[in-house]
């Protein structure tokens, strides 16, 4: 069996009201394909002088990004998206958009907040995303 690897992060804020959903999103593939990730995108940061994405920081030219001018910006989105695509690594999603999934969140922490949204959100998309016909040709699995 081949081991896979996830990066997961999540968005929303139990204790903003103007929040009303709370999202989980990331990314998926084989040991083989986040290692060719880990050094291309190491490469591609290093291209642009970045340390790192963070989108929240790079949309709102925070710190870590308000030296790039805009040209720089989208070419160096361009450039991090294609080595996603050229890794083969399939994103996936989910989102609560009830407030007591937010308020669910807020009550729980570490372990318990990552085992909750493995079982309800990430175990779900990445078993439906493996039926895909495109994440099975990704992979080799046709």
């Amino acid at each position: 069996m081949e081991t896979h690897k996830a990066y997961v992060d999540d968005s929303g804020n139990a204790e903003d009201p103007s929040h009303s959903a709370c999202s989980i999103a990331g990314f998926v593939g084989t040991a083989d394909q986040w290692a060719e990730f880990e050094r291309e995108w190491a490469i591609q940061l290093a291209n642009f002088f970045i340390p790192y994405l963070h989108m929240r920081e790079f949309a709102h030219h925070l710190p870590a990004f308000d030296q790039l001018k805009d040209d720089e910006r989208k070419d160096a989105l361009r450039a991090l998206i294609q080595t996603i695509n050229q890794c083969n690594l399939f994103g996936f999603g989910a989102a609560s958009l009830a407030r007591r999934g937010l308020l669910e969140c807020k009550k729980m922490s570490g372990p318990e907040v990552c085992k909750k949204w493995v079982r309800s959100a990430i175990l779900p998309a990445v078993a439906s995303a493996r039926r895909l016909p495109i994440f099975k040709r990704k992979n080799g699995l046709e």
